[in-house]
């Protein structure tokens, strides 16, 4: 009888720690969901294009940021830095924008998350290394917080 008693106290402890810990994971969870809900990230799609534009791809960078005209292509060497650029005059400050750089056979290949700084009216991201990059078909993707604003695709030429 005693030891029913013990198991039976030791299943009620149980019982009771298991609870907290189901309590504890509810608060864990809606403390995140404040902590997302008062990010920078765009409440929707159109809130998201609203913020970024003016994309250019290309080979050079102007003192503001941006790729001057004369610079911008979509065709590349090998071996060529290769620049992303994009105006962010209607994003707040600390808004998260990343890219993501995808390979000839849409394999990721470099991803990099900026955020905006106050005053600044254009922002830019840089290949990684393009010297063992084969010709072909490449792209790269402009996403403000989760959502997707820009896809640009270019070339790596062919050496002549």
């Amino acid at each position: 009888m005693r030891r029913l008693l013990v198991l039976a106290g030791m299943a009620l402890v149980i019982a009771a720690t298991g609870c907290r810990r189901d309590a504890d994971l509810t608060q864990s969870v809606t403390d995140t969901s404040i902590t997302d809900a008062t990010s920078t990230a765009p409440p929707d799609a159109e809130a998201a294009d609203a913020w970024l534009g003016d994309f250019t791809l290309g080979s050079a960078l102007d003192a503001q940021g941006r790729v001057p005209l004369s610079k911008s292509a979509q065709g590349f060497n090998a071996g060529a830095t290769i620049y992303f650029a994009m105006g962010i005059t209607e994003a707040p400050a600390g808004a998260v924008v990343r890219t993501v750089w995808y390979g000839r056979d849409n394999l990721k290949v470099h991803e990099e998350t900026r955020q905006v700084v106050a005053g600044e009216n254009y922002l830019h991201f840089q290949s990684p290394p393009t010297e063992s990059w084969p010709p072909g078909r490449y792209k790269v993707e402009a996403w403000a917080g989760d959502q997707l604003v820009r896809s640009e695709e270019f070339d790596i030429l062919a050496p002549k």
